[in-house]
C-alpha cells in the first residue's frame, strides 16, 4: 500500500460523507489518481525526490569542458594551458569543491565531452564571459588555429551571437589600431629579431629560434611565472612568429 494512500483515504471518506452525491470510494479513487498524476508520488522515494529536488548541475560545467577541448586540440596540453585554466578558476572565485568539478569538466572536454547545443542556448546570458575565456585559452599558445576559431564561432552562434560579435571578444592585444606601411613593418620585424637587412637565412632563423625559446609561454609557465607573465610571453611569441614570417617572405627565405 502506498504511503500517501491513507491520508487520501481518510479525506475521501470525509468528503463522501459531506457530499452525498459522490460515493466516498469513488472520490478516493479520483483523489488518488489526481495526486499520482499531479505530484508523481508513486512511492516514498518518489515523494522524497519530488520534495527535495534534484541536485543542480555544476554552474561552470560547459565553460571548462570547452576550455579542455581547446587546450587539447593541438594534440598536447601545455603547462600554459593548465595555468590558464587555473587562472579561470581564480577569476571565478570557485570554492574547493567547485574547483574539483571544474578540473573534472576540463578533463571531460579534453576527452571530447562537450555541452550540447541546448546547453549552450541556455547559457546565452553568459555568452560573452564564456567566449572571452575560450579566446584566452587559444591565444595562450601564441596563435589561433583555424579549427579553434571555427569551434568558438560555432559555440557563439549556438548562444545567439553573430560572427562579428564573437570575433570582437578576443583579447585586446589582437586588435590592430593602425596598420603601418609594408616598409615600416619590415623594419620593425628586423628590430624585433635583432638582425640586419643583409642577414642570411640561417642567421635570421637562429635569432628567431633563440628568442622563441626564451619567450615561449610554456617555458615561462614551467618556471613558475604568474598568469600575466605567461600571457605576455604568449603575446611576444606571436609577435616573433609574425616578424619571422614577414622577413622570410620579404627575403624569399624558406
Amino acid at each position: 500500500m502506498k504511503l500517501w494512500f491513507w491520508p487520501l483515504t481518510l479525506l475521501g471518506f470525509l468528503a463522501g460523507w459531506a457530499v452525498a452525491s459522490i460515493p466516498g470510494a469513488l472520490l478516493v479513487a479520483l483523489l488518488a489518481h489526481a495526486g499520482e498524476r499531479q505530484l508523481g508520488l508513486t512511492s516514498l522515494a518518489g515523494w522524497k525526490a519530488r520534495w527535495q529536488g534534484r541536485p543542480g548541475r555544476f554552474e561552470h560545467q560547459a565553460q571548462f569542458q570547452m576550455l579542455g577541448r581547446l587546450a587539447k586540440r593541438g594534440g598536447r596540453v601545455l603547462t600554459a594551458h593548465i595555468r590558464q585554466a587555473e587562472g579561470e578558476i581564480e577569476r571565478l572565485g570557485l570554492s574547493a569543491d567547485d574547483r574539483k568539478k571544474a578540473i573534472a569538466a576540463f578533463e571531460q572536454g579534453k576527452d571530447g565531452t562537450l555541452p550540447s547545443t541546448a546547453d549552450l542556448q541556455r547559457l546565452s546570458e553568459r555568452s560573452e564571459s564564456l567566449l572571452r575565456a575560450c579566446w584566452r585559452m587559444v591565444w595562450i599558445s601564441g596563435s589561433v588555429r583555424p579549427g579553434d576559431r571555427d569551434e568558438i564561432l560555432g559555440w557563439g552562434q549556438a548562444m545567439g551571437l553573430a560572427e562579428a560579435q564573437v570575433l570582437a571578444l578576443q583579447p585586446p592585444v589582437q586588435a590592430a589600431p593602425r596598420q603601418p606601411g609594408n616598409e615600416e613593418k619590415y623594419r620593425k620585424a628586423l628590430q624585433l629579431l635583432g638582425v640586419t637587412d643583409d642577414a642570411d637565412a640561417a642567421t635570421v632563423k637562429q635569432a628567431y629560434r633563440r628568442l622563441l625559446s626564451r619567450h615561449h609561454p610554456d617555458k615561462q609557465a614551467g618556471a613558475g611565472a604568474g598568469q600575466s607573465a605567461v600571457y605576455a610571453a604568449a603575446q611576444r611569441t606571436a609577435e616573433l612568429h609574425a616578424a619571422y614570417q614577414l622577413i622570410k617572405t620579404r627575403r624569399g627565405f624558406r
